[in-house]
């Protein structure tokens, strides 16, 4: 162990020897004001890689913060400056952006689950540093866990935050168990579970909608709708990911972990909070599918059980449906339904609220807000004048526009809430326990659900 720990601090020395002068030249120009550290650990992998270096560049681009980014993992042989500046390369951030954060980047080898380790980098975090460090864990669950009972080891900072990604836990017991070793740790306005599907525009923009607008407000309840439904399907098929997806599946990896929380915010109004919606909704109708060979967009996918790492007697479903009920005065009755699925031919990715019929038997109007794209289209009937009979509705419409481009993507938002506070995608204990909560009941119907059959490039469920 102490040598290497002793290797660790080496690899620290010899990953920001070469930024120094870069650094003193940073510190000498504009982006001179005291910089926010953000330590990652899992920092050399995929999710910090694709998306949260990339979001944090993008927010210090916009806000101009200065933020110094410790990456943190278990190799040894991580040239984390080389790692760092074809991440955000890759994600085309600006050039004097790039060259401020790559200047004050560095590179720590560490066991997550060793005290000594997590030690040695809140050491390192806390240099010059004003406020509190900012302990991001981006890591798989069960590792994060561990990581954090080693934390009792580990004398934090004062203002330190601990920011998990999601999911908390790989079951309720599981999620309860990591939200009470956080409490021993910190208190809950220092814990940041992250889940970025809060800071993609679909879900930001349908908050503002309603409560700027008095053509959707009034009519957002059960009274005037028939069917709210958040769908995220993708094309993509498994990608590599067997290792994690085969034992996960649609319903946990997708459902389990994001929409069942843009639900609780697509809900939640002045009298009602996402905990709550949480509290009182019940899943009550469950499908599932898997894909079989197939073409989506011209790229040819095998069987889900012939791609590398399956095993097919697992029964792993890459398509879920559920339908949840919400027990409160302003949802009660209607159906809500969550959709996620891989290989799907056409996918949508939106929130849409379907309007009751009207007393001539016209199709129902819908809503749909993009999940990614800023987009908004609202289907609507209308009448021909130079049809005879132009009195009855003979026309569907439907109104779109593109809303305000959004300056930050969702794990822009993600960082813009760490480095300022906000709380506004910042999951509660309750929350996350409660997404399991939901979702159990329907992993524990699997032994009596069908396995429905779709071809990929096909949308199932129809």
């Amino acid at each position: 162990m102490s040598e290497r720990n002793d290797h660790s601090s080496n690899t620290v020395n010899s990953a920001s020897q070469p930024a120094t002068e870069q650094q003193e030249q940073v510190r000498a120009g504009n982006n001179s004001s005291p910089a926010t550290t953000i330590a990652i650990v899992g920092g050399a992998g995929d999710l910090a890689k694709k998306l949260l270096l990339p979001g944090i560049a993008e927010y210090a681009a916009m806000s101009g913060t200065n933020v110094r980014i410790i990456g943190a993992d278990m190799a040894d042989d991580v040239d984390y400056l080389a790692y760092f500046a074809a991440a955000l390369e890759a994600s085309g951030t600006p050039t004097e952006t790039l060259s401020s954060l790559i200047a004050q980047s560095t590179y720590f080898q560490v066991d997550a689950t060793s005290a000594a380790d997590l030690q040695k980098l809140m050491d390192v975090a806390t240099e010059q540093q004003v406020a509190g460090p900012i302990l991001y864990f981006a890591l798989p669950p069960m590792i994060t866990a561990r990581a954090l009972k080693a934390l009792e080891g580990v004398k934090l900072p004062d203002g330190v935050v601990l920011a998990l990604e999601k999911p908390i836990g790989e079951s309720l017991e599981t999620a309860r168990a990591v939200n009470e070793q956080l409490a021993k740790l910190v208190g809950e306005e220092q814990i940041f579970r992250v889940d970025h599907f809060l800071g993609l525009s679909g879900t930001v923009n349908i908050e503002g909608l309603r409560e700027s607008n008095m053509l959707i407000d009034p009519i957002w309840n059960a009274q005037h709708l028939d069917e709210v439904r958040i769908v995220f399907n993708e094309t993509i098929g498994l990608e590599g990911r067997a290792a994690f997806y085969d034992k996960t599946g649609a319903a946990v990896d997708m459902i389990q972990s994001h929409l069942i929380q843009v639900m609780s915010h697509v809900l939640a109004d002045e009298d009602t909070s996402p905990s709550e919606i949480l509290r009182m909704s019940k899943a009550v109708e469950a499908r599932r599918g898997r894909y079989t060979a197939g073409t989506v967009g011209g790229k040819e996918l095998p069987s889900y059980v012939d791609e590398p790492g399956v095993e097919p007697s697992r029964n792993t479903e890459t398509w879920a449906r559920i339908q949840l009920t919400v027990d409160t005065d302003r949802w009660r009755g209607i159906p809500i339904i969550l959709e996620s699925g891989k290989g799907i031919g056409h996918p949508r990715r939106e929130i849409s609220a379907v309007f009751r019929q009207t007393q001539d038997g016209a199709p129902a109007n819908v809503l749909r807000l993009s999940f990614e794209s800023d987009e908004l289209g609202i289907e609507v009937n209308a009448n021909d004048p130079s049809d005879p009979d132009a009195s009855e509705w003979n026309t569907r419409i439907t109104l779109s526009s593109g809303l305000v481009p959004s300056k930050l993507g969702a794990y822009g938002r993600v960082a813009r809430s760490l480095l300022t506070g906000e709380k506004h995608l910042r999951l509660t204990a309750a929350a996350a326990e409660e997404g399991w909560r939901i979702i159990e009941p329907v992993l524990e119907s699997y032994d009596s659900l069908p396995l429905e059959e779709y071809e990929a490039g096909t949308t199932p469920g129809q």
